[in-house]
């Protein structure tokens, strides 16, 4: 069942809780049980998910337009892949052209600092208005990591690559703002998802609710209309997406079929 707008959702729980009445649902347990589906039922229903374009996938001889029109057509927020040629293979960009695409927008951007010095870039990702800088659990230092970009007086993401058992983060989870769960080597872009990336979700997930965590889950790499509906199932609130969105006829209709799922 699909709903135009929370109200409806606020609506068919009502309704579903009279007829609990009407039904004189015996025992007391049972009434609980009952009502807290229908409360996890709603909480879903409404759950607002973010789509995250990588401008790694966007034409840059025509950046500016490309990031206005992903807000335009109700992107959340924008992704930035930093890439240093030493923690994974490829260079990407840097500041200055982070810098153009936020200028260009006013959407939310996460710097997503596939780098083995972190903190070396981070100051020039907070200095350009990033909301989020997130490195990678695998460079080390998550701690002194923590604590220095919290310092930036910016949110605090870490990165766990597919074949992080995420051991490290119920020790973080309660100290950081955002959670990347990579479903892709990084790297490279337009991988194919890994299964081995929708059971770290859950995991983080699991991991957040056992602690009564804020932060929010993203989930980056092979995040297309097929794959999107698992990620979500899962737990994730962000989906990066980059040729998927990028390269799609309709910027508007990516986001409005994820809003549907």
């Amino acid at each position: 069942m699909s709903f135009d707008s929370p109200l409806r959702s606020v609506y068919f729980v009502f309704e579903q809780s009279v007829r609990v009445v009407n039904n004189r649902i015996s025992g007391e347990l049972e009434i609980r049980v009952y009502f807290r589906r229908s409360v996890e039922y709603l909480v879903c229903v409404m759950k607002r998910i973010i789509v995250s374009p990588s401008i790694l996938a966007a034409d840059f001889g025509r950046l500016g337009e490309e990031v206005r029109a992903a807000e335009a057509a109700g992107a959340g927020l924008l992704h930035l892949d930093i890439m240093d040629g030493h923690f994974v293979p490829n260079i990407s960009f840097g500041p200055r052209i982070s810098r153009f695409a936020i200028e260009n927008c006013t959407m939310p951007a996460e710097a997503h600092l596939m780098v083995t010095e972190p903190l070396r870039w981070a100051p020039e990702f907070a200095k350009i208005g990033c909301r989020y800088i997130t490195f990678h659990e695998e460079t080390g230092n998550v701690h002194e990591n923590i604590s220095a970009i919290k310092e930036l007086g910016v949110g605090v993401g870490v990165a766990f690559n597919p074949d992080n058992d995420l051991s490290v983060l119920p020790e973080i989870i309660g100290e950081i703002d955002l959670v990347l769960i990579m479903s892709v080597f990084p790297g490279f872009g337009g991988q194919e998802f890994l299964e081995s990336g929708l059971k770290n979700i859950e995991k983080a997930d699991l991991i957040r609710r056992q602690a009564s965590a804020k932060c929010l889950i993203a989930v980056d790499g092979g995040i297309d209309l097929k794959t999107a509906p698992s990620a979500v199932a899962a737990g994730a609130d962000i989906l990066v997406m980059g040729s998927a969105f990028f390269h799609a006829e309709s910027y508007s209709a990516v986001v409005k079929q994820i809003a549907s799922i």
